[in-house]
């Protein structure tokens, strides 16, 4: 007897909690109990917010059981005896459990006492599974708000490219006839009308940059903002700059200066928002500098090269200086009113340095003024690759063509030669291979690789790797005839992980 005992009370406790879905749990539990008890029918409620009884589910059969007529029996259990049947009445903290017994002369003192050990555990698994549901219905709730969130942030994004676009177009009338009346040739206005003239020029400019600035924020969150990637000479690039910029500083009274320290140059990025970035580093270093100068540095590194705007402004607290780089952020309210601007400027910059793989950072004390730097990696990364705009004439400076030769000095040198339709994957295939550590070599036109394939082809430590849709690959694939193993093709090698391996095969033989 106690042996079966046991067995029941493993079973029924068994039962519970093996669910998250309520329902699911909850019918488990009661088919459960009525088969190990001496119980025909159970069935189980919860209250709603309005307090009403709600029947989740139900085991066994009975005809005309109202739970109802049990509401005033509030203690955690109760066995009741109503005309033929017993009704045993759990009460748990989320719902409420019966389990009837018709044959009244039953003794029911171990199920009274086995369900009544088991009405924590009850407990545990009905809340949890109330609160499972309920978190889920938030989640999906959160899902339908964020995908309605960004359904209006793109009506936003849409209504503003929009706006900007018809605004740009009288502003730029305004601007042009403005910058031109303010010449004057024909002196036929007089002094307060040149002011004012000059007055609606700068307003209007201060617009365009605002409106440009709304643009571009609308593009980097629509992920329709390209980059093009070129070969830059950061020198070159910082005079341009400087050269610029001189004349505005000094109609402010304001020193412009350069510092070069650098002893290579080369960079691949693109030049437009690279600009865009140091652009908006001296226009915020010029507003916030009354007296004295800026300096802008170029500074090289073992992996990067670092730009510096270095101002003796008004400088920065420590603790504006980690929102510094948000969007309509400005230092506070005075400042925004004392020397104008959205605070789009650094925001931009944050978004365009991150799409560059590139890093801002920036330092200050106030009264002694504030650096801003930005910092370019040398190696152009595959990530950047992806979103840019790679032309022919940019993968023609990517690398200096005698380098195709130097190999051919080295007997025991193992080099990879690429040749692809498409540009932008022969770019991402290169990429790719040389964070791998290989040494990489792209063809940039089917002439190229027929000049020089005869030649290269004699080291059998090249490998190649072609592209099946490029044009003359029958002619491309008799070159192998006799070197099969130095060809592999493209396009039956997709998966990089297998295109790796079978360049490591080759170059361990």
């Amino acid at each position: 007897m106690l042996i079966e005992q046991l067995s029941i009370a493993y079973k029924c406790h068994s039962s519970i909690g093996n669910s998250l879905n309520l329902k699911e749990m909850i019918h488990e539990v009661l088919r459960t109990f009525v088969s190990e008890s001496y119980a025909i029918y159970s069935e189980f409620l919860i209250k709603d917010e309005l307090n009403n009884l709600i029947k989740i589910d139900s085991f066994g059969r009975i005809n005309n059981f109202d739970a109802k007529k049990y509401i005033s029996y509030t203690k955690s259990l109760d066995l009741i005896i109503d005309d033929n049947i017993r009704v045993l009445k759990i009460n748990l903290e989320n719902g409420t459990l019966f389990l009837v017994f018709k044959n009244i002369c039953q003794d029911c003192t171990f199920f009274v006492s086995m369900f009544e050990s088991l009405i924590s555990k009850l407990n545990i698994s009905v809340n949890a599974c109330i609160n499972f549901e309920k978190l889920e219905k938030t989640n999906e709730l959160l899902k339908e708000q964020k995908t309605e969130l960004i359904k209006a942030n793109k009506t936003k994004d849409d209504f503003l490219a929009n706006m900007s676009h018809e605004l740009k177009t009288p502003l730029n009338s305004i601007i042009v006839i403005s910058s031109t009346m303010a010449k004057n040739k024909d002196n036929k206005l007089d002094e307060t009308q040149l002011k004012n003239m000059k007055i609606i020029k700068k307003c209007s400019e201060d617009l365009a940059i605002l409106i440009n600035d709304i643009l571009d924020i609308s593009k980097i969150e629509a992920g329709a903002l390209k980059l093009e990637i070129e070969k830059i000479d950061l020198k070159i690039f910082i005079e341009n700059i400087f050269d610029s910029f001189e004349a505005v500083f000094l109609e402010k009274n304001l020193i412009l200066k350069k510092e070069i320290k650098a002893l290579n140059f080369q960079v691949y990025s693109d030049e437009k928002r690279l600009s865009q970035i140091i652009k908006n580093f001296l226009t915020n270093a010029m507003k916030f500098t009354n007296e004295g100068f800026i300096t802008i540095k170029l500074l090289e590194f073992e992996k990067y090269f670092q730009i510096d705007i270095v101002d003796t402004g008004i400088g920065i607290n420590n603790e504006n200086l980690e929102n510094i780089f948000d969007r309509f952020q400005q230092v506070d309210d005075s400042r925004s009113r004392k020397y104008g601007g959205a605070g789009l400027g650094l925001c931009i910059s944050k978004e365009l340095a991150s799409m560059l793989n590139c890093k801002l950072k920036v330092k200050s004390e106030i009264s002694k003024g504030s650096t801003f730097s930005l910092l370019i990696p040398k190696n152009i990364e595959e990530e950047i690759v992806e979103n840019s705009i790679i032309n022919q004439e940019v993968l023609e400076k990517k690398v200096d063509k005698t380098d195709l030769y130097k190999s051919l000095d080295l007997k025991n040198s193992k080099e990879i030669y690429v040749l692809h339709l498409n540009s932008v994957e022969q770019f991402k295939i290169t990429i790719a291979l040389k964070k791998f550590g290989f040494l990489v070599h792209p063809f940039f036109n089917i002439e190229e690789f027929f000049s020089k394939i005869d030649l290269l082809i004699l080291n059998k430590n090249n490998i190649f790797l072609i592209d099946k849709n490029i044009e003359k690959f029958e002619s491309i694939q008799k070159k192998f005839e006799h070197n099969k193993n130095q060809l592999l093709v493209l396009d039956e090698l997709k998966n990089n992980e297998i295109l790796f391996e079978k360049i490591r095969e080759f170059l361990n033989k």
